[in-house]
């Protein structure tokens, strides 16, 4: 069962580009993805009905998860010019240099994220980041508002 979208439902200032997107999506998804019994996570997760409201949460949650990783590796102290001295970058480098005998071991936790200090995530980190916090938007939405049901 498919539902149709008028575009007067959507907010003015959206392009017709993004409308299209909307409406495709609400119109594809059938307004409702369940997400059923997944072994380790209890019997079973909410439900995540798509809604405008969840689409704010998915978009919210991939920008989070995009935007902001980048933002506390910096804060870390990995940066585009080096690990900052005094630094929680500072002092992982310390712990794994001593470690390894007194190197930083190549593919490690200290090299993977002064390589993403230094330039950033890949373009799969990228979409993998993004569809973790989606998910995670999706899923925190579904979460609050059982929840509040229970109250």
């Amino acid at each position: 069962m498919t539902s149709t979208v008028d575009l007067a439902d959507i907010p003015v200032g959206v392009s017709l580009r993004w409308q299209r997107v909307l409406c495709v999506l609400r119109t594809r998804l059938n307004t409702v993805v369940r997400v059923q019994h997944i072994p380790g996570f209890g019997s079973s997760l909410p439900s995540c009905d798509i809604d405008w409201s969840t689409i704010g949460w998915i978009a919210g949650g991939a920008a989070v998860a995009v935007i902001g990783t980048p933002v506390i590796v910096g804060l870390a102290g990995f940066t585009s010019t080096g690990i900052t001295a005094g630094s929680i970058g500072a002092h992982l480098m310390s712990a794994s240099a001593v470690l390894n005998g007194g190197g930083v071991a190549s593919g490690g936790v200290v090299a993977t994220l002064q390589s993403v200090g230094a330039a950033g995530f890949s373009t799969v980190g990228t979409t993998v980041l993004g569809t973790f916090g989606a998910v995670t938007g999706c899923l925190s939405k579904s979460y609050l508002k059982h929840s509040s049901d229970k109250s």
